[in-house]
């Protein structure tokens, strides 16, 4: 199978598991959504009264009225599982664009094993680890002017992450070029993960605090979020896994016939 497939495969599966979260966050996601933004509402229109009772009632009406939104808020919640499946495709691209290139130096012969395994270690390095180093947010949390400055910090957590998936599978090949059992690479790579990403996270700033913002609301949209890349990369993983083993039994199939014919 050449790298191209891989891709094609990639996209597909990233398709139809972004479509299967995108379900999930409008789900188990809009309704914190819809709660933030309420509250935020609420925020804007106590400041408005606040002005105006200082006598800037030209500030007030700057802060009491909305530039309105680009895009309707039904528009949007309806959009989500579009969005979040263009999102699941370009990221099932990349995935398996970069299985591709990896699988010949992987040790299983197995289609499905191997697509299991690349998934859980993307996903536990790349996805994972950022999302517990900076959680993600609804709206009306934080402060507008250090959004730089967060973006900055989740972007190096994300590189972190990658850099630990590349580190920790060169010490799985050390590891088998110095013949180490299977298991025993397993429990080596598995506490290098915990000693390298755990360092890491210790020693990565912590995330800006949420003030007085419900608590309540703030992780009942995390946990929403995480959950919804647990699904994405769990289908993603399963029909990419699925489309690869299929494939591989056609191959075999065919090559069998070819040996027929030829005996």
């Amino acid at each position: 199978m050449t790298i191209t497939d891989y891709l094609r495969r990639g996209l597909a599966a990233g398709l139809l598991a972004g479509l299967l979260a995108g379900l999930f966050a409008w789900a188990a996601g809009e309704p914190a959504v819809r709660d933030a933004i309420e509250l935020e509402e609420q925020a804007s229109e106590q400041e408005a009264a606040h002005d105006h009772d200082a006598g800037s009632e030209q500030e007030a009406g700057a802060h009491g009225h909305d530039e309105g939104e680009l895009v309707s808020r039904p528009v949007q919640e309806a959009m989500l599982p579009v969005a979040t499946g263009l999102v699941g495709a370009a990221f099932g691209g990349v995935f398996g664009l970069g299985y591709g290139l990896a699988r010949r130096r992987m040790e299983t012969a197995d289609e499905w094993a191997a697509s299991w395994k690349a998934g859980a270690a993307v996903y536990g390095t790349v996805v994972l680890f950022p999302a517990l180093a900076y959680p993600a947010n609804p709206p009306a949390v934080g402060d507008p002017g250090t959004i730089a400055n967060r973006t900055g910090l989740f972007t190096l957590s994300l590189g972190i992450g990658l850099a630990a998936l590349l580190v920790l599978w060169a010490v799985a090949r050390f590891l088998r070029s110095q013949h180490w059992s299977r298991e025993a690479r397993q429990v080596a790579v598995g506490l290098a993960a915990v000693v390298v990403l755990g360092g890491a996270w210790f020693a990565l700033p912590a995330p800006e605090s949420a003030g007085d913002f419900p608590v309540d609301v703030m992780w009942n949209f995390r946990l929403s979020s995480m959950g919804t890349q647990l699904i994405l990369w769990t289908a993603l993983t399963a029909v990419f896994a699925w489309l690869n083993l299929r494939a591989s039994h056609k191959a075999a199939a065919g090559t069998e016939k070819k040996a027929e014919a030829a005996a």
